[in-house]
């Protein structure tokens, strides 16, 4: 790894570690990481392959690879998705870096207070996770989901973790093959079921409306109230993607789920070629409006 002198690679990971823990995305952690410790200590690249290795519930900084990454590719170990429940202080200690002024910018824990902790605790298995509910949500989804929403491009293999269905393309196919994500609505409100009950606290299911083209079930949350609607009509009724990578055929109808292509496939980040235009637009529109009449005059696609 391009990791500078001034750090051990230990040290280096456990800064992307407590990152992460902070439940922010690829890109904000990377420029905070910038900004405390400097731009020269490891590259976008390598720190976006530990990112999704902690992401994928590795958390041990101590893992090796035997070759340098990513001139040669190589099977990694199965992170192990047991997430045992461990003291506040416990992750704290293990993540502390020798130079204590990096870390005083930072803030302070996030458990602060016991009605804190409850938020953050589990009620199915007890683990404590640490951050935003983008954090819950993995968690959730890795523990305790049964949904496999990756597919091999190459065979049927199914696999729910990024990491696993790496080592099966490479292993098996020989080369590192990204999957397709086939995520569906019953994906989606199966995630929402096992997040309710991991924490309730802090997920509110609110009403349904039911798709008229396709009798689809779908929650509608006190925030963001259409959000499910509209992703429903764009990946079920409207399969046009609107973002396509320049330099190959890769398509995402997701903005930020294309930075792991760039990333992973071309070794940089760019920007998609957006292919949204008033066509495009109208489209979703009158589709939602067949789907959803009655919420059709309610929200719109920017």
């Amino acid at each position: 790894m391009s990791e500078s002198n001034r750090f051990d690679s230990k040290t280096v990971r456990s800064f992307i570690l407590y990152e992460y823990l902070q439940g922010k995305s690829l890109e904000e952690a990377f420029e905070n990481f910038r900004r405390t410790v400097g731009d020269d200590v490891i590259s976008l690249q390598d720190f976006a392959f530990w990112f999704m290795q902690f992401s994928s519930g590795n958390m041990n900084v101590e893992f090796q690879i035997k070759e340098p990454h990513p001139l040669k590719i190589q099977k990694l170990e199965e992170p192990s998705l047991e997430m045992k429940s461990v003291p506040l202080e416990e992750i704290d200690e293990s993540i502390e870096a020798p130079n204590s002024d990096i870390w005083s910018g930072m803030g302070p824990p996030v458990c602060v207070e016991q009605n804190k902790c409850d938020e953050h605790r589990c009620r199915l298995c007890g683990s404590f996770v640490r951050g935003g509910n983008g954090n819950r949500r993995r968690h959730a989804r890795a523990r305790h989901s049964y949904a496999r929403h990756l597919k091999c491009k190459e065979c049927d293999y199914l696999d729910k973790e990024k990491v696993t269905m790496r080592n099966h393309t490479i292993s098996v196919h020989g080369r590192d093959i990204p999957p397709e994500d086939i995520t569906d609505d019953n994906v989606i409100a199966e995630w929402e079921k096992i997040m309710a009950k991991c924490f309730p606290n802090k997920i509110k299911m609110s009403n349904f409306a039911v798709c008229k083209l396709c009798d689809s079930r779908l929650t509608m949350p006190s925030v963001n109230r259409y959000q499910n609607l509209k992703r429903h009509v764009l990946r079920v009724h409207c399969p046009v993607k609107q973002f396509k990578c320049t330099e190959c055929d890769y398509a995402e109808r997701r903005k930020e789920k294309f930075k792991t292509h760039s990333i992973f496939t071309h070794g940089r980040v760019f920007p998609p070629l957006d292919l949204l235009d008033d066509k495009m637009r109208a489209e979703w529109k009158e589709t939602f409006a067949k789907c959803f009449p009655e919420y059709a005059d309610l929200t719109y696609f920017r």
